[in-house]
């Protein structure tokens, strides 16, 4: 039951992100145009013409960045960098 719980929580906040990526975006293509902004002149037609793509990038940063900040429960990493996980080996 943890496990789907863990894919649920995951699902949602992937989710949240992608939202929260289109807002930006066509939030950033509406605000640049209103303002005809010297650097949506020269590159708002990326966005334009790759919206798709743009808010995938968008949404795997965001997503990566929430992972980052707030980790899942259950998702506690024991720490490497003790003695005890290493051997020693000698070399000829």
């Amino acid at each position: 039951m943890e496990r789907k719980e863990s894919k649920r929580d995951t699902a949602v906040r992937l989710a949240c992100c992608a939202v929260i990526a289109l807002i930006i975006c066509y939030g950033a293509e509406k605000l640049g145009e209103s303002l005809k902004l010297p650097l949506w002149e020269e590159h708002g037609h990326l966005l334009k013409e790759n919206k798709v793509q743009a808010i995938a990038i968008l949404a795997a940063l965001l997503f990566g960045a929430s992972l980052a900040l707030f980790p899942l429960p259950g998702e506690e990493h024991k720490d490497c960098c003790g003695t005890e996980d290493y051997t020693q080996v000698e070399c000829d």
